[in-house]
């Protein structure tokens, strides 16, 4: 979405004598002869608000500045074009729900009275008549991912179903629909697709007459049922030659699938290398944790985080090359302070238009929020993690992951193999953490095994309330990097008026030898003692010694003072 304070730039720089006010500016006015400023202006989430009290009117001021009147309100993404509408049935034929497709590639449910809520509707598998039906004449039932596969399907004359949300969406009371089915599941040319449908399989085995598993060849990676009938010649007769081929799926056949490499397979194998989504420490597929006790800004830095990544920007001195998806998850935050540090960060970096960052706040959701030490929450959040989606944020730990104990390793366990699913799928995961009271991640150290990097936020130990966020970054864990690239900083979130009278956020960074350097020098000058800087700043006596003679000779501390 192209961000109304970048055409509030614009405006400003166009205007003369430019004054702060209360709430915007005042300036001479451009469209008349303007002695004394009499232009007054403001902006909001939705339009530049411009008056000019001498009179002049909104098209004229416009007019005069070379601007476009479309130029003072808000640029709007296109509203998604409708594709489908997908009515599910219950097993009597009624109206159960619908799901309503749209492009760019979106689903979203809706009930019988046109709510966008499944509040009070039971949840069926699609087209539940037919399938029944097909059942009770003994003849194959499909298991797909989506209902166009499923009525692409029907048009071959094949029985099919899936449901609301995909396999990732599969819940427990579906099992009871297939009692006696001669099921066939066919899963997506993707890791995904397989380990979704290889649950599905898990769970109708228990119940059906019979389980068979079926990968289509000749498929893109992810494609499905619908890109193989658009390959020429492929027909249902094709297709029955393909299930006559499926094989019984079970435990042992999937054991059976398990892919040993030899020495000579695993050196020769074609592996992409893994990119920076942030460098150059948040590697693709990378599992990273930051931690800190409270009221570090741990959300400021992740917040920045994601803008970086999503914008192809930059934060303190790491650097993202192209933008990319992120889903931002905060369990904590209260929605508005969550929406005034992100505008603060806006306004300085800047959006541009379709920014690939998405939130899911607690505080915005009418439901219950997910879980996401339970498989229902962990599949919830799977179901949002669309192919663009490379980054998931989790801000934080103790909010979002609500069972089990923190302290004990084999409550972690379950989360940890999440993790690993996600990063099998492509993704990255940033988990955000408090520290315990030594200072050290709070619960089961077993959480680092599997993690790429390890963050620890600190305070300089010459820290002042009245300073803000000013912060300590420690590597204390890092897989891929060696030398200056894990040496310690310290960045300083300040803030600053700009030329319109705008207060920015802006952040700081210096070697956290240079740090010490200037904390040492400022204490000597306010008149402590070596020894009293030691005390103060907890470092050895041999540093404030030698940053003292340094001060000195550069004239960082006044002769008079020792």
């Amino acid at each position: 979405m192209k961000l109304i304070n970048e055409k509030w730039s614009l405006f400003c720089s166009k205007l003369e004598k430019i004054k702060p006010t209360s709430n915007g500016i005042e300036a001479l006015c451009p469209a008349h002869d303007d002695k004394s400023p009499s232009l007054t202006a403001s902006y909001t989430d939705e339009t530049i608000l411009v008056k000019c009290h001498a009179g002049c009117t909104f098209e004229e001021i416009v007019s005069s500045m070379g601007m476009d009147s479309s130029q003072f309100f808000p640029y709007k993404a296109p509203p998604k074009e409708f594709v489908a509408k997908y009515r599910y049935e219950d097993k009597d034929g009624k109206h159960a729900f619908d799901v309503i497709r749209y492009e760019p590639k979106d689903f979203r449910p809706q009930s019988p009275d046109g709510r966008r809520s499944m509040e009070g509707v039971t949840r069926v598998p699609y087209r539940l008549p037919q399938m029944l039906a097909a059942i009770k004449e003994g003849k194959d039932i499909l298991v797909l991912e989506g209902e166009k596969d499923c009525e692409n399907a029907e048009k071959i004359g094949l029985v099919a179903t899936t449901f609301h949300g995909g396999t990732g969406k599969w819940r427990e009371e579906y099992s009871k629909w297939f009692k006696e089915a001669k099921v066939i599941c066919i899963p997506d040319n993707d890791s995904a697709g397989r380990k979704g449908m290889d649950l599905i399989a898990s769970e109708i085995i228990k119940v059906a007459k019979s389980v068979r598993w079926l990968e289509l060849p000749d498929i893109p990676e992810k494609g499905d049922l619908t890109d193989w009938l658009e390959v020429k010649d492929n027909s249902h007769t094709k297709f029955q030659e393909l299930i006559d081929k499926s094989t019984e799926w079970n435990k042992e056949t999937k054991e059976e699938s398990l892919v040993v490499l030899t020495l000579n397979e695993l050196l020769n194998k074609k592996i992409i290398p893994r990119q920076y989504l942030l460098s150059p420490w948040l590697q693709s597929q990378g599992l990273c944790m930051i931690y800190s006790t409270r009221g570090f800004g741990k959300t400021w830095v992740s917040l920045e985080i994601a803008y970086a990544v999503a914008t192809g920007g930059q934060f303190l001195s790491w650097k993202s090359d192209n933008p990319t998806g992120v889903l931002y998850i905060d369990g904590e935050t209260a929605l508005g302070d969550l929406q005034n540090r992100v505008k603060q960060i806006d306004m300085r970096v800047g959006n541009k238009l379709q920014t690939p960052l998405k939130f899911l706040s607690r505080d915005a959701q009418e439901a219950d929020f997910p879980n996401l030490s339970t498989a229902d929450g962990q599949s919830q959040i799977e179901s949002l993690i669309r192919d663009d989606i490379k980054l998931v944020i989790l801000d934080n730990l103790s909010t979002l992951f609500r069972s089990g104990k923190e302290y004990e390793s084999d409550s972690w366990l379950p989360i940890q193999n999440w993790l690993l699913s996600l990063r099998s799928m492509g993704k990255s995961v940033l988990l955000i953490h408090h520290a315990g009271k030594g200072g050290q991640q709070r619960g089961t150290s077993r959480r680092e095994d599997v993690l790429d990097t390890v963050i620890s936020l600190k305070r300089p130990t010459d820290y002042k309330n009245e300073e803000g966020v000013r912060i300590e970054f420690h590597f204390e864990k890092c897989r891929s990097l060696l030398g200056d690239k894990v040496k310690a900083f310290e960045a300083r979130l300040i803030s600053k008026i700009n030329k319109e009278g705008i207060k920015l956020h802006e952040w700081t960074r210096k070697s956290l030898q240079d740090s010490t350097y200037e904390s040492v020098c400022r204490l000597a000058n306010e008149g402590l003692s070596n020894w009293e800087i030691v005390k103060e700043l907890e470092i050895h006596k041999s540093t404030v010694s030698r940053y003292v003679q340094t001060g000195k000779a550069e004239g960082a501390i006044k002769p008079c003072n020792s």
